[in-house]
Order: structure tokens, then C-alpha cells, then sequence
């Protein structure tokens, strides 16, 4: 369709404070259509730091996304990304995004305005702050304490001994375990639990290390995996230009003899393994990461609950190998449980599956008493929890994927979300795995 109009900038109001007691900062936002299936705009946000904002882009492309994907159907492809952030002379920063694969303009430009104003993006800019500061410190902050050893690392000033040369040179040494401070309590009362971390850099351009978390349930932390992640590559990348291209992955998760969790993750596409190693220390004594670790204790246990209400006997299932479907699951009914975010319990929910073909297995979830247009934005995370407990399950789904098809209402006021989960190898496990959520 004919490229629409740009729309006017547009203030958001500050609303209700979102996460502290001092208001969201005012955010200005203007877009425009580019070319067939783009629109590009810019957010401005006052009062917000550099570096704070770095680990929040994906959530702030996140946003952008949810509002328009749920818009309008024609836009239900559409991808957004964040392209530059800058600050301006003024304190303000500018973040520069592109929206693709747009087919109604009108709608899209109109939901990128509302992202804007949402209380998600609210959240967002308070988060970054500087009287709320939640992303990475600055290099000025103090580092999670090291060990003694630490003081033999490479130096940065100019007088130092030189860092690891960017090509081809030998690895930088293993930097000595750190232990992050408990601090304050992130997410509960309960202060968060100890975390250890060492690394070393391994090859040219890898940074291998572990993270000891004490006093963690390891079934609670397999949903947080991605978090963990997440804090990692955002320390690494935030903090040194060479480093812009990292990414990190866990690799094991292993329960200890003392009751803590061992927790082993490679970092690729290190060129400054200097920086690279203090950002991992730095993203271990995160509040980020602390959260995360506060939410897998077993008093604050957040990840999934031991399996659900026994389900009717089913009929044997067939072996795992490319067997032929294996017989739906009855459905079954999460109870309330306890209150999960508020003294209202938790809707019921009502979930069926079924395999279908070698290695697809497809389901529906029925949830009471729930709003169509409140839950579009959440499919993402109802795909990552079935994808989480599918992939923690058994081994052999390790390479599963889980993706939301369609999202209907029904006549009792009911939602149904009927989703497919692909590359399924142990069948059993997965169905197991898929109704245990609830």
C-alpha cells in the first residue's frame, strides 16, 4: 500500500509512577512510513542514562512489536528492532527503531504511538533513570569484590601491562572467582543467595565460566536460563564496542553436593577479553542477576511446580524413535493454587495434546475469565514457559520449538490458545511436560 503519512510526535503522559515513586519521564515519539513495508521512528526519552537503557533495547523493541502485531491481523509479521541510541545535547536519549514487513500502515504507526504511552514503556524509561538506575553500572561503580589474586589481571591504564591483542594474540588469564554481595533483596524479603563466578578466556575469541548459585532449585531455574543469558550478553556488549557482537549461551546446569547449583556458559565473539571478563563479573553481581537467583529459592520459588494433578491413564504410548502419534492427553484443570501476583487466585486453565506426525506435537490451552486483547502481548512468554518445561523435560527435546498459533475467544468468555510444538523427539516427556505447567 501507498506509504502513509508520518504521524505528529506525540508526548506520553507520565502517568502513574510505574515502578518507584517518582513519575515515568516524559517520552516523545514521531514515525513515518518508509518504502512498502517499513516505518521508522524515534523515541525520546528525558532523563535517562546511556548505559542504563543498553540491557532494556530489547524490551523496548518488544513493546514496539506487541502493540503492533496486535493492532492489526495484517501486521501479525511484523518485526521491530532498535538501530541506534543516542544522547542528546540536551540529557535527553534518542532511540532510532525500524518496524519491517508492515501491510496497514495506518494501524501500525497509530499502535507504535500507544507503545509509547504504554505503561510498558513507562516502565522501561523509569527503569533507566538515574535515581533508578537498573541497568549496568558504570565502570566507576565498584565490582562485585574479587579475590586478592584479581590484583595480578591486566591493567587498562596506558602505563599497564597491555590487554590481549585484538587478533591472534594469546588469551587474556582466567580472572579469580568473584562472589557477588547479597545487598538488599531484589525481589522478596529474603536477601539474595550467594553467587560465585570465575571465567577464562579460552581460543581467541571465547570466554568460558561458571556460576555457582547457592541454595537454587534446579526444576525452578531451567525457565530463567534465557535470563541469565540475557544479563550476561548485555553486560559484555554494553560495555566495549569490540564486544558489540557477543553472544552467550548456558551450556549445563549441574545441582552440587552442598546444595548449589553449578551453572557453565561460553561467551562467542569476544575481541576485548579484558573487558569482556569484568562485564561477566559485573553481570554476576547485578541486580539482574540477583533476581533471577532470588527467584529460584526454594521460599521464593518462581519456576515450574512438581508435576500437575494426575492426569486419567492414558493408553501405553508407542517407543520414542519417529514412532507413530502417541495418544492426546486428557485434559486437566490447574487448580487456583495460591494467589500468584495479587489476592484475586490465578483463572483456571484447561489444557489437551496431542501428537501429530513424527515429531510435532499441537495442544490447546483454555484460560478462564481472561481478556483477548491483554493476553497478545504475553504469547511470546506463554510459548517460552511450554518451550522452557518441554526442553528441561528430557534430553532428547532439547531442540524443540513451541510457537502460539491463534488466540480465540469463546462463547463462556474463555480464551483458547492453541499452540504447536515441533521437533519432538520423546514424545511422552513432552505431553508430560506440556500438561505439568499448570
Amino acid at each position: 500500500t501507498p506509504a502513509a503519512p508520518g504521524k505528529p510526535a506525540t508526548t506520553a503522559a507520565a502517568g502513574k509512577p510505574s515502578s518507584s515513586a517518582k513519575p515515568a519521564p516524559a517520552i516523545q515519539h514521531t514515525c513515518e512510513s518508509k518504502g512498502g513495508d517499513k516505518v521508522t521512528g524515534t523515541i525520546v526519552i528525558n532523563d535517562c542514562n546511556h548505559e542504563s537503557l543498553a540491557p532494556h533495547t530489547d524490551s523496548i523493541a518488544k513493546t514496539l512489536l506487541d502493540h503492533v502485531t496486535a493492532g492489526s491481523p495484517d501486521n501479525h509479521a511484523c518485526s521491530a528492532k532498535v538501530d541506534t541510541v543516542k544522547p542528546l545535547a540536551n540529557g535527553a536519549l534518542e532511540v532510532a527503531y525500524t518496524c519491517s514487513g508492515v501491510k496497514d500502515h495506518d494501524s501500525c504507526q497509530d499502535s507504535l504511538h500507544k507503545a509509547c504511552g504504554s505503561d510498558a514503556m513507562k516502565d522501561t524509561a523509569t527503569k533507566c533513570t538515574p535515581s533508578n538506575d537498573q541497568g549496568p553500572k558504570s565502570v566507576s561503580s565498584a565490582a562485585p569484590a574479587k579475590s586478592e589474586p584479581h590484583s595480578a589481571a591486566p591493567v587498562k591504564s596506558s602505563v599497564g601491562p597491555a590487554a590481549p591483542g585484538k587478533a591472534g594474540t594469546p588469551a587474556a588469564p582466567g580472572k579469580p572467582a568473584a562472589t557477588a554481595a547479597a545487598g538488599k533483596p531484589s525481589s522478596s524479603a529474603k536477601p539474595a543467595p550467594a553467587i560465585q563466578h570465575t571465567c577464562e578466556s579460552k581460543g581467541d575469541d571465547k570466554v568460558t565460566g561458571t556460576i555457582v548459585i547457592n541454595d537454587c532449585n534446579h526444576e525452578s531455574l531451567a525457565p530463567h536460563t534465557d535470563s541469565i543469558v540475557k544479563t550476561l550478553t548485555d553486560h559484555v556488549t554494553a560495555a566495549s564496542p569490540d564486544n558489540h557482537a557477543c553472544s552467550a549461551k548456558v551450556d549445563t546446569v549441574k545441582p552440587l553436593a552442598n546444595g548449589a547449583l553449578e551453572i557453565a556458559y561460553t561467551c562467542s565473539g569476544v575481541k576485548d577479553h579484558d573487558s569482556c571478563q569484568d562485564s561477566l563479573h559485573k553481570a554476576c553481581g547485578s541486580d539482574a542477576m540477583k533476581d533471577t537467583a532470588t527467584k529460584c529459592t526454594p521460599s521464593n520459588d518462581q519456576g515450574p511446580k512438581p508435576a500437575a494433578p494426575a492426569k486419567p491413564a492414558a493408553p501405553a504410548a508407542p517407543a520414542k524413535p519417529s514412532a507413530p502419534a502417541v495418544p492426546a492427553k486428557s485434559a486437566t484443570t490447574a487448580a487456583a493454587g495460591k494467589p500468584s501476583s495479587s489476592a484475586k487466585p490465578a483463572p483456571a486453565i484447561q489444557h489437551t495434546c496431542e501428537s501429530k506426525g513424527g515429531d510435532k506435537v499441537t495442544g490447546t490451552i483454555v484460560i478462564n475469565d481472561c481478556n483477548h486483547e491483554s493476553l497478545a502481548p504475553h504469547t511470546d512468554s506463554i510459548a517460552k514457559t511450554l518451550l522452557d518445561h518441554v526442553t528441561a523435560g528430557s534430553p532428547d527435546n532439547h531442540a524443540c520449538s513451541a510457537k502460539v498459533d491463534t488466540v480465540k475467544p469463546l462463547a463462556n468468555g474463555a480464551l483458547e490458545v492453541a499452540y504447536t510444538c515441533s521437533g519432538v523427539k520423546d514424545h511422552d516427556s513432552c505431553q508430560d511436560s506440556l500438561g505439568a505447567i499448570h
